[in-house]
């Protein structure tokens, strides 16, 4: 995403570094350690993937911003990230035991939600986990 490109620093500089961690350790604890999870638009990792990389998840992370990719790389080194949107990013059905899209999908049309919810639940395994944030 363009903007996240612009505001990088900002957003990293004012971002809440506990803004729901109380959601994403809750969320850890209802999977298997080791378990596959994605977060989709991850930022620049703080806090969200930061709290799944260290419940022991294998973590996976994807946004737009090439930006945010770059900061996510400097804050969290040790878990692949990729620079696609949820629209355009491709993985196996069934890959993630759970995803979380944690303050994104409000960002896209009603008719790209559509689109992103559509495939986030392909690449769900049976039974997995969703953890989403929306907006108004």
């Amino acid at each position: 995403m363009d903007a996240y490109d612009q505001i990088a620093a900002w957003y990293t500089s004012t971002r809440d570094p506990t803004s729901g961690a109380d959601e994403i350790e809750a969320f850890a604890r209802q999977l298997a350690p080791g378990s596959a999870v994605l977060d989709v638009g991850c930022g620049d990792g703080v806090p969200v993937s930061r709290l799944l990389h260290r419940a022991g998840l294998a973590l996976t992370a994807l946004d737009s911003s090439r930006a945010m990719v770059e900061r996510y790389r400097a804050n969290v080194p040790d878990v692949p990230v990729r620079h696609a949107s949820v629209l355009d990013a491709e993985f196996d059905a069934g890959t993630f035991a759970g995803i979380v899209a944690w303050g994104v999908l409000f960002h896209l049309t009603l008719e790209d939600q559509a689109d992103a919810f559509g495939r986030i639940s392909t690449w769900l395994a049976p039974a997995g986990r969703l953890l989403f944030t929306s907006g108004g």
